[in-house]
Order: C-alpha cells, then structure tokens, then sequence
C-alpha cells in the first residue's frame, strides 16, 4: 500500500485546488479505486429501438476529494449463458463420408439402359468420372439433369450441359444413362466440395449404401446397413458374403444374419424412386469409427469385392454441420465464428482419431470466437450534478480503452481528474457486442483526504 504527502506528491498529478480553502488536517493522500459494475445481457440490437443501454452511477466519499489517474476495465463472460467449450456433435447428416455409388437394376447389359445413385453429404457438388487404362471420361448432364452421356474429359461442354451435380439436401440423385462409358469402366464420384473421392465402383460390385427409410449411410453406432447390387438381366438371384473387421478390436469375422445365415440374397424394389436390388442386414453389435465392412459377390459371375469403412472422425476432418450442431447444443451460433480451444490445438498436428483424445479434450474442443477480449460497447462519463461530461460523444471500448486482454487496459487521463466529496459520477454503456456477462469499469487514482469543496 503506497502513502504519499500532498507536500511530496508530484504537482503535475495534483488538481488545481485553492489552498485557502484547504484544511490545516489535509496532510497525506491514499490510493483508491472506484468500481463500477454493468450486468451485459448479450442482445443483439438490429434498431436504434432496441438499443441496450445501462448506468451506474457513484457517490463520492465524504473523506475528501477523489482524484482520478486513469480507467481501466474487464469482462468476465457469464458461462453459464455463453458456455465456451463443446464438443462437434456427429449425425448421419454432417458425418465426412466418402460419396456411394450404386447401380440401378438394367433391362439389358451393364450400363445398357440402366443408370447409377449417387449418394454422399447433403448439400455437396460431385461429378462422376470413368476411368480406363487409357482414358478418362466425365458424366454430362443435359438441362433436365436426369439423363447422362459420357464425353472425354476436357471436352468443352454444351449449351444447358454440366458436369456437376448437386446433391441437395438429401444427399442422393439418380441417373439414367443414355451412353455407356468406355467398356471396361471403373467409376468413381469425386466430391470436390469436401475432397472426397469413392471406392472404385464397376457395374458387377455389391455395396454398402444408404437406409431404406432414413437415406442415411451407417455411421458408428448402428446395428444394421443395407447392401445394393445389380440383379442378374436374366433368371437368377444376386448373392452377397459379408465380412466384418473390427479395428478397435482387432477382430475379423463373417457377418450372420439370422445366425447361421452367412449368404444373403437381394431382391428388387424401389425405395430410391428407381429399381434396385438390395438387402439389410443386421448386425448382433453395434458398428464403431473405423471398422471395415467387405462385401464380397457370390453370385452370379465373378466374386467382386467392395469395401464400405465407418467413419473415424478426427479435429481436421470435422465438418462444419457437426460443429453447428455442437454449437447449438451450447446455446451458441455461428454467427461469430468458431475457433479450436488452447488444449485441442496442441494436439491438432497430430490429428489422431476423437475416439484416441481423452474426452475431456473432445468436449470442449471448440469454443465460440467470443471471450472477454471480444465484448465491444460505447461508454460515456458524466458528473450528473455539475452536468460536466468527459467526451463530447460515447466512445468506443477499442478507441478509449483498448482491448480486455491486457493490450492497453487502461487510459491515463490526460490531466488527473478531481471529483470534489459527495458529487456524483455516472457512466452509461451501450452494448455492441452479443456477449452476456459482467462488465468492470475502473477509475484509478487516489483520495486527498481532509479536503472541501473544489471548485468547478
């Protein structure tokens, strides 16, 4: 605690006072502060109307007079209403999976009068591609967008053409095809919104694709998952085997569905608005991020394979529906930006899988881009009995004061300020910021104790 003489203290600090009107008993000064506390509500003001303001004023002590050195202030957030940490909040709907393809059921040969559905994250941009050893063709739409040709790629394209599609917010189109690609063709769907590419897809493989009901590809957590393939042109029946790898485990086995059922047979309906063989399965435990699902052909033809993993999602492939998701779940939006906590950075370069981060890290992985050093508001000071105001117009926290994090906290007046004893100041905020929580304004200085009156 520091004790200072008004004889000793320093006379460009010290307010212009009339010594005659000074008492014989005024003989040191103390330091001391006057806090003055806003409760933010954290509303946003689209109109003049709407406008938060709030006040607080404070008497000065009868002891003596206040000089006032400088303001500082500081924001503690109200967590409680603004909750800072959150977890990303994974569904069938922002998971980052890989696009699906499926061949729909032909009248003919493969890619003879048939077409293909394409399945992948709502509300992304694919295109579809035919690979040979020799060439590289893309699927072009015509204006309707629901029949296909197949050009080489780098063609320039047509008027009402595309080469792109878009998803919408089911995440599954279908196609009819009105050329076949390049015999001997591997497809492959290249999400170029999310930089995702499928498995290599020919028209004989059987694949795991979306439910029946909800049109959702299986996530970790589900017990069951639908297969599609082609059924034969002819007599016949399409047969599948399952195999199941369990990374988390370490175990691989045959699927089983009812137990002792290791084969399964699809038939054909038209849950996709288009004919379709298909088959669900379902499973004695529940899929986890990582396991691998192999569906292997049987019958009829070779015994093609196909390989569906469940995602394993990691901080870098985070989408951002998951993490509005997990923002709403804190009462947050993404109007003001996200960003990764302190903790979770130090361990973003090495992007291991959520399920190998301790779950106290995952769970407050993100916070908003709104802390302390983000609150924004106008003030203004007043001495409500003289009227005498510091400014002729509210000012700006960053103009007057700096930012809540330490850079430039406070302002030293440019001259010290004397409030005489029993006069009566008052400062008035007006909210900017959508950031609930307590506001502390500070006028630093020190008391001249034993004073009267000063004049104005």
């Amino acid at each position: 605690m520091r004790s200072l003489t008004y004889q000793n203290a320093n006379p460009s600090l010290v307010p212009r006072i009339a010594t005659q009107d000074l008492p014989s008993t005024m003989t040191k000064t103390i330091p001391f502060d006057y806090v003055f506390e806003f409760k933010l509500t954290g509303k946003s003001a689209n109109n003049v109307q709407d406008v938060v303001k709030v006040q607080e004023s404070i008497e000065i002590s009868m002891q003596g007079t206040f000089v006032g050195v400088s303001i500082g202030y500081s924001f503690l957030l109200d967590e409680r209403k603004s909750q800072r940490g959150f977890a990303p909040a994974f569904d069938t709907a922002n998971s980052p999976q890989a696009p699906v393809l499926l061949a729909t059921t032909p009248t003919g040969s493969p890619f003879t009068s048939s077409g293909v559905v394409i399945v992948g994250l709502p509300n992304s941009e694919v295109t579809l591609l035919a690979f040979t050893d020799t060439s590289i063709q893309k699927m072009i739409l015509d204006s309707n967008k629901n029949t296909v040709d197949f050009i080489d790629a780098g063609t320039t394209l047509g008027a009402g053409q595309t080469d792109r599609v878009a998803l919408g917010n089911t995440g599954i189109v279908s196609f009819i095809f009105t050329s076949s690609p390049a015999a001997n063709s591997v497809l492959r769907v290249w999400d170029f919104k999310n930089n995702l590419l499928n498995q290599p897809f020919t028209p004989d493989d059987i694949v795991v694709g979306p439910d029946a009901v909800t049109r959702k590809l299986p996530v970790a957590g589900d017990r069951k998952f639908t297969i599609y393939g082609l059924a034969p042109a002819g007599a016949g029946t399409t047969r599948a085997r399952i195999f199941l790898l369990q990374g988390g485990v370490g175990l691989a086995q045959v699927v089983e569905d009812p137990p002792g059922t290791a084969t399964f047979d699809l038939t054909i309906d038209s849950v996709l608005g288009t004919p379709i063989a298909r088959k669900e399965i379902n499973l004695s435990q529940q899929l986890s991020a990582g396991d691998v699902l192999i569906v292997q052909k049987t019958a009829p033809g070779t015994s093609a394979q196909s390989v569906f993993t469940v995602p394993t999602p990691s901080l870098s492939t985070v989408s951002l529906g998951a993490i509005a998701k997990g923002l709403a779940g804190a009462n947050q939006s993404l109007t003001s930006g996200v960003r990764l906590s302190q903790r979770a950075a130090n361990i973003f370069a090495a992007d291991p899988p959520l399920s190998q981060i301790d779950p106290t890290i995952v769970n407050t992985a993100f916070e908003p881009v709104g802390g302390a050093e983000d609150v924004r508001f106008l003030y203004s000071i007043d001495v409500v009995g003289t009227g005498r105001e510091l400014q002729n117009k509210p000012i700006h926290n960053i103009a007057g004061l700096g930012v809540a994090n330490g850079d430039r906290p406070f302002r030293s007046f440019a001259t010290p300020i004397a409030f005489e004893p029993r006069s009566v100041i008052r400062i008035q905020i007006e909210e900017l910021s959508t950031l609930p929580g307590t506001l502390y304004m500070v006028l630093q200085g020190y008391k001249i104790l034993g004073t009267g009156r000063v004049p104005q």
